[in-house]
């Protein structure tokens, strides 16, 4: 019972951790790497839950260690995710009353802001970038 607690939470653990990488290379545009490991992804769930369900064991400890491998396979997935995703984030807000102050204690801290005069319909804005 042991070693296949141990297998199905190391196998949902891969795998998990393999789709999480399948989404980030797709989003990347790398279309092969992303086709390669989502094969390698499912063919390990096929395998894990095949093993899962078709023991004679009855115990909710296959269950634990299926969502267990789950859980833990998310959180590395995110882990190894932040040092694949190298990029920046950018907020854009439009405003009628745009304060330097705010430009100043965000550029005080080491982020990049911009005021740019924005015209509507029928108004003069800013947008702070």
């Amino acid at each position: 019972m042991v070693v296949l607690c141990l297998k199905v939470f190391i196998g949902r653990f891969i795998e998990v951790t393999l789709a999480t990488m399948n989404t980030l290379y797709i989003v990347k545009g790398k279309k092969l790497l992303a086709t390669i490991i989502g094969f390698i992804d499912i063919l390990i769930w096929f395998l894990i839950v095949k093993e899962a369900l078709n023991t004679p064991e009855d115990s909710l400890w296959i269950a634990l260690s299926y969502a267990g491998g789950y859980a833990f396979g998310t959180y590395f997935g995110a882990v190894v995710a932040g040092y694949i995703i190298k990029g920046t984030t950018q907020v854009q807000v439009v405003t009628k009353n745009v304060n330097n102050a705010v430009t100043d204690a965000l550029k005080a801290n080491g982020y990049g802001a911009s005021i740019v005069p924005c015209y509507g319909l029928n108004t003069e804005e800013q947008s702070l970038m």
